[in-house]
C-alpha cells in the first residue's frame, strides 16, 4: 500500500469452504462481507460474520477465516488508523456502503489521495457508532485441555459427547473439564454447547441449508427440537431466519 493513501482497498471472493490459515497483517484490517459468511479465529476466539457485517481487526492481531459459501467481501488496509472499538461484527449502514464503494470507484483514479484523505475519518466514524455485536462470538482458552476439547466439538458438531466423554478425548477428568469451561469461558459446558450450536446453525442456514439439514447435521433427534432450542434463544423459528431478522435480534437482546 502507497504510504501516500490512507488505506487500501480491494473486492475479494472466495469459493465455498475456502480455508486461510493463521496470519496478520502490519496495518489494521476491516473486513466487510457483502455476500456469504465468514467465520474468525482471533486468539483462540470464534466470531462469526454474516451478510452485511463488517469486522475490525486491529494489526498484529493473528487470524485464520473460514468462508462455508461463496463469500464476496471488501478487504480495507489501514495505514495509520486509530479506530477505539473492539474487533467484533458490526452491522454497516447504507452510508459506509455507499462511502466504500465510492472509494473503490476513485481508487485507480487521479484523484485518490484527495478522495481517500476525506472519506478515510468517514469510514472510522461509521465502524466505531455502528451496532456493535457480540452474540456471535464463542471464547476460547489457552489451557491445552480444553483447547483439545473445543477441537473435537468444532470436528464433530453433530456428535453429542457429554462431559465425561469429551473429557476422556481432553485427557482430563470431567469435573476439571467442567472447571475449565467456567473458567476460560465464562460459561458452563452446557451454555457453551448450547451457543456452539446456535452459532453453527446461523452459519448454516444463512448459506441457505435447510432447517431439517442443519438439524440432523448437529445430532438432533428431531427438527422439532431443534427448533424448539433455536426458538427460545433466537426468538424467532429457524424456517424464518434471515439475516434482517438475525439483526433485529441482535438489537434487542445487545447489552
Amino acid at each position: 500500500m502507497s504510504t501516500a493513501l490512507p488505506f487500501s482497498i480491494q473486492r475479494i471472493s472466495h469459493q465455498a469452504n475456502t480455508s486461510i490459515d493463521e496470519h496478520w497483517h502490519e496495518q489494521a484490517q476491516l473486513l466487510v462481507v457483502l455476500h456469504g459468511t465468514a467465520s474468525l479465529l482471533i486468539n483462540g476466539e470464534r466470531w462469526l460474520v454474516l451478510e452485511r457485517q463488517g469486522i475490525w481487526i486491529d494489526k498484529d492481531i493473528a487470524h485464520s477465516v473460514t468462508y462455508g459459501k461463496h463469500s464476496e467481501m471488501l478487504l480495507l488496509l489501514f495505514s495509520a488508523a486509530k479506530c477505539e472499538v473492539p474487533s467484533k461484527p458490526f452491522y454497516f449502514s447504507n452510508l459506509l456502503l455507499e462511502l466504500l464503494e465510492e472509494a473503490l470507484r476513485v481508487y485507480d483514479t487521479a484523484d485518490v489521495s484527495q478522495a481517500l484523505a476525506l472519506i478515510n475519518p468517514l469510514i472510522l466514524y461509521c465502524i466505531t457508532n455502528s451496532q456493535h455485536d457480540g452474540q456471535l462470538h464463542l471464547l476460547g482458552g489457552s489451557d491445552r485441555r480444553l483447547t483439545r476439547a473445543i477441537a473435537c466439538l468444532n470436528q464433530q458438531p453433530g456428535i453429542w459427547l457429554n462431559l465425561v466423554e469429551l473429557a476422556n478425548h481432553a485427557g482430563c477428568s470431567a469435573k476439571t473439564l467442567s472447571r475449565l469451561f467456567t473458567a476460560e469461558t465464562g460459561i458452563s459446558f452446557i451454555q457453551w454447547r448450547e451457543k456452539f450450536s446456535i452459532m453453527t446453525a446461523m452459519e448454516r442456514l444463512a448459506q441457505g441449508q435447510s432447517v431439517s439439514q442443519v438439524a440432523l447435521d448437529l445430532g438432533y433427534q428431531s427438527v422439532g427440537n431443534f427448533s424448539t432450542m433455536f426458538s427460545r434463544v433466537m426468538k424467532i423459528p429457524p424456517g424464518k431466519f434471515t439475516i434482517t431478522a438475525a439483526k433485529g435480534y441482535i438489537a434487542a437482546t445487545d447489552h
